[in-house]
């Protein structure tokens, strides 16, 4: 194999290397913060509950409106906590 040939292929394996590594830190999620971790605990006019698959925000007293969020990429679903509190109550 010529030299040129062998240092092209270790230069990309490296690039590709690297370039994993910086996806796999940026792929991390953004982790909720205390107030949003609070506000998962419920208010007294609203019901959290955190299933497998998605968090309920159930206000006490009966409604028959609902609203369907989904939450961004990187963000933990627990992070938006404080405004879904908000608008459920």
């Amino acid at each position: 194999m010529p030299k040129w040939l062998q240092r092209t292929l270790i230069v990309l394996l490296a690039v590709v290397f690297v370039f994993g590594v910086v996806m796999g830190i940026y792929a991390q999620p953004v982790p909720a913060r205390n107030a949003a971790l609070e506000a998962m605990k419920g208010s007294a006019s609203v019901t959290v509950t955190d299933e497998a698959t998605q968090i309920v925000y159930a206000p006490k007293v009966g409604s028959k409106k609902g609203l369907i969020f989904y939450q961004g990429a990187r963000v933990a679903p627990q992070a938006y906590s404080v405004a879904l509190l908000e608008i459920a109550a």
